[in-house]
């Protein structure tokens, strides 16, 4: 029974190290990482789409506020058309953001870019380096919009 169990050990010891010692291939060298960045708030401050929807979302707001200005406690009507302003403003925002990834995507794979990020003038994240995207974002956003009539 030890020789048995010497032999299976053995031959468990050689087919593991018979491994070691053999060539492997080396790894894939890592992909180039390539960083473009955006400025969401140049995209905001620039493109009219971002601008009517600010507009539009700052005057309804002011509505609502004007509505319950000398009301104590707001209503349930109230809180009713708040959580559906809200609500509906929400999902306005997601088409906008959608946009501007749609937008920001088809420009990187254009330009080999591997990573975009946001980095705004109000929260930057890059101290140095990466290319600036922002305009060509906004050029293709218009773009869009142009050929469908948005």
């Amino acid at each position: 029974m030890k020789k048995i169990f010497a032999v299976i050990f053995a031959s468990f010891t050689i087919f593991v190290c018979s491994g070691c010692q053999q060539e492997k291939t080396p790894p894939a060298p890592p992909q180039t990482l390539t960083v473009g960045y955006i400025d969401t708030d140049q995209l905001f401050v620039k493109w009219d789409t971002y601008k009517d929807f600010g507009n539009k979302y700052i005057k309804e707001r002011q509505e609502i506020a004007a509505a319950m200005k000398n009301k104590k406690e707001p209503s349930q009507e109230d809180t009713a058309r708040i959580r559906e302003f809200d609500v509906k403003w929400n999902a306005e925002k997601e088409v906008i953001v959608d946009k501007i990834r749609e937008a920001s995507a088809y420009v990187a794979k254009e330009n080999h870019i591997t990573i975009v990020v946001d980095n705004s003038s109000s929260s930057p994240v890059i101290e140095y380096g990466g290319r600036d995207i922002t305009v060509d974002v906004l050029n293709r956003l218009r773009s869009s919009e142009t050929k469908s009539g948005s």
